[in-house]
């Protein structure tokens, strides 16, 4: 009788130890896992810097063109749609990280807004309000997961302290080309612009 009260013992305290593990693992998970709400919104915040990568290579393809010819600018435009990218791509690893598969139909993509512009002041205009679209979104999202901290200390690292910088970049290119143009003629402000692109050329590939 004792041989079979004995294994009968040790067994229910195996299975009270087995559930309270699984009940624990669970609640890890659980911490370990986005809410659907904040998941949500950045499978939309992939599709935001997708839209800015795409609005990028546009302009990078119109200063591009032959008859715009301005190599300097194509190439500071190109490097922010691959940076717009890789913030993309970065999300979505972290969205794996957090046990959430990316949803297509949260993307929202859409096709660049333009794709010819007036010059280049007009474009860094253009680029300076996209980006201050993509820091909005992104605060959005930091203020709404300010809960969870894994998440508030990836976009510090990964995204607005950058943000802060390319605006300010932006800003200052912005600023710039309006002090060297300012009521200047055509042809003046056509040689402003050719001596800015210039410089651009000779910038790091780094942003």
């Amino acid at each position: 009788m004792i041989s079979v009260v004995v294994p009968a013992f040790f067994l229910v305290i195996f299975l009270s130890v087995d559930i309270s593990q699984v009940r624990a693992n669970a609640n890890i998970m659980k911490v370990h896992h986005l809410s659907d709400e904040l998941a949500t919104l950045l499978q939309q915040q992939v599709g935001e810097e997708l839209k800015a990568a795409n609005n990028y290579l546009a302009l990078a393809a119109y200063f591009g063109e032959e008859k715009v010819n301005r190599p300097g600018f194509a190439k500071f435009f190109k490097e922010n749609a691959e940076e717009e990218f890789e913030h993309a791509q970065k999300i979505i690893d972290y969205l794996n990280k957090r046990g959430k598969a990316l949803e297509p139909s949260n993307l929202h993509l859409e096709p660049p807004l333009q794709t010819k512009w007036k010059d280049g002041l007009h474009a860094m205009h253009y680029a300076l309000e996209m980006e201050g679209r993509v820091t909005e979104k992104l605060n959005t999202i930091h203020n709404n997961g300010s809960k969870d901290g894994h998440l508030t200390n990836f976009l510090e690292s990964e995204f607005l302290e950058e943000q802060v910088n390319s605006m300010r970049r932006l800003s200052g290119y912005v600023r710039n080309l309006h002090d060297m143009i300012q009521g200047g003629n055509p042809s003046r402000n056509s040689l402003a612009e050719y001596l800015f692109d210039l410089q651009l050329q000779k910038q790091k590939d780094e942003l």
